[in-house]
């Protein structure tokens, strides 16, 4: 086993398939575990493979969608090219089906789980990812209810429809009959198919096509219809049923609109069975699996996580005072809630006079210097950030934090100063976090990307905030961006309408 890929530290091998191996990792540096995937080594020295291999991932680096497994960081260690991944602690769905012993899926909880995947596959679509290998053995299911498709890019990196033993890529019996006529490029639609036939093996508790041999199961998936599923299982929901028939239809274009249409339609089946949230009726699911004595997390212990995530379990761990320092703690303690509530007071009484107090409460910790960085990184900082340097002039009209309307409950920042001697050319970190995470930011109009932005460089310079989320209040406000290292953090207004389960 390799100690290291970058600067992630191996710790643990999690699995291996035909394409690559998996390792878990620690990060040293944000002390955090990551999963490591690394290409076998008779694929190293194929120059194509490994172009398509970093295309791939940088291209799936870009998709931030909770239904999606997230990519970090990719490189080279040596002549070994690596994918850093987000680590799900979960089960993968079939080893949850394996565990169910044949036993059809409740149509709720599978119109659940196939709404998510649905989300995850509109967001890579918008990117023209086609994962061409959607099959329960890659969707992966967290204690939290979140199901995450995994594995993109990988599955059609040798010949792009051709093994070494000369089979299609692909699972049989989830494969699109243009993957088995040898399409070498499918498009969303294919994936649309084994999205269909992954939510008829939930439902059925089988496959929709079978044979006794591979050859004339691909017979089967080309020219012979599924079989019904009203044959198979009774009580289903006509539309359900119908749903699973138009994903399944051997001519792509009769397979519907995409991705955003299978959501509506499993949303509209969902509201009608009273279920607001899929995510929140899985995590129900989930606890009831783990009662029945299903597996539903990694081979791993809590105690090895929070074993290998090192400073964050030592951050986490109370400190314990003797006796003699509880009473001095108890005695500090006291005056410094006397002068805090003093200090509001006079401050609260200081700002009504002027008006009525802002919603927007913006704290800073105690600045800390950080090491000046080295001169030759200092030019390339400012030639990369050159171009988004706002008109001083322009920008001294704005007051430093403004809150245009009365849309979030809870702010937070703070900032880390950089030495004077280089902050003319000295770049800035911007964190942006929020609750709930996976929100749009927008600087000044442009798409910044979505929540967590953990140590993203940009300008220092006044701007226009704006936080969008799909459901529920925003955020748009005007911030003043100083050199350093400076981080925000937006509580949302919680929509009522996206709470609650069946």
């Amino acid at each position: 086993m390799p100690s290291q890929y970058g600067r992630y530290q191996v710790l643990h091998k999690l699995g291996q398939g035909a394409m690559s191996a998996v390792y878990l990792a620690r990060d040293p540096v944000l002390s955090r575990i990551a999963a490591v995937k690394v290409l076998h080594t008779d694929l190293l020295y194929n120059p194509t493979v490994l172009n398509r291999f970093f295309k791939e991932a940088k291209a799936v680096s870009r998709i931030y969608s909770p239904h999606v497994v997230g990519v970090h960081d990719f490189g080279m260690e040596g002549q070994v090219p690596y994918i850093i991944m987000e680590f799900v602690d979960g089960q993968t769905l079939q080893r949850i089906i394996q565990q169910l012993r044949g036993e059809s899926m409740d149509s709720v909880v599978a119109a659940a789980l196939m709404v998510q995947v649905a989300e995850g596959l509109a967001e890579t679509s918008k990117w023209g990812i086609v994962h061409r290998d959607l099959k329960p053995d890659n969707l992966l299911l967290n204690r939290n209810g979140l199901i995450k498709i995994s594995d993109f890019g990988i599955c059609h990196l040798k010949d792009h429809t051709l093994t070494q033993t000369g089979q299609l890529l692909g699972s049989p019996g989830f494969m699109s009959p243009e993957q088995v006529n040898g399409d070498k490029h499918p498009t969303i639609q294919s994936d649309l198919f084994s999205l269909g036939a992954v939510f008829y093996y939930l439902l059925a508790g089988l496959p929709p096509f079978m044979a006794e041999s591979v050859t004339d199961l691909y017979r089967k998936i080309v020219e012979e219809p599924h079989i019904p599923l009203s044959e198979v299982r009774s009580g289903l929901d006509r539309n359900l049923i119908r749903l699973v028939d138009t994903l399944l239809q051997k001519d792509p274009a009769k397979r519907g609109q995409g991705p955003n249409e299978v959501c509506h339609h499993l949303r509209k089946y969902l509201h009608k069975k009273k279920v607001i949230s899929p995510v929140n009726r899985i995590a129900d699911y989930v606890q009831k699996l783990n009662a029945a004595g299903v597996q539903t997390t990694s081979n791993l212990s809590p105690e090895q996580i929070r074993m290998w995530m090192g400073s964050l379990d030592l951050e986490k761990r109370p400190v314990r005072f003797s006796s003699r320092w509880k009473g001095i703690a108890v005695i500090i303690s006291i005056l410094v809630l006397g002068l805090g509530a003093s200090s509001v007071y006079l401050l609260t009484k200081q700002r009504t006079k002027g008006g009525s107090i802002p919603l927007l409460s913006v704290t800073e910790p105690e600045e800390t210097q950080i090491p000046a960085l080295p001169e030759q990184v200092q030019p390339a900082v400012k030639a990369e950030l050159q171009n988004r340097i706002p008109n001083r002039n322009e920008a001294e009209k704005v007051p430093e934090i403004i809150q245009s309307a009365n849309t979030f409950s809870e702010i937070e920042t703070s900032k880390t100063e950089i030495p004077n001697a280089i902050q003319s050319n000295g770049p800035t970190f911007l964190t942006i976090q929020s609750v709930p995470p996976f929100v749009e930011v927008f600087m000044d109009g442009k798409l910044l990307g979505r929540t967590p932005l953990e140590r993203k460089p940009f300008p220092p310079g006044k701007y226009r905030l704006e936080l969008r989320p799909k459901l529920g209040a925003g955020v748009d406000t005007l911030i003043q961006v100083k050199p350093g290292i400076q981080s925000f953090k937006f509580v949302l207004m919680e929509n009522p309408e996206s709470e609650g389960s069946d």
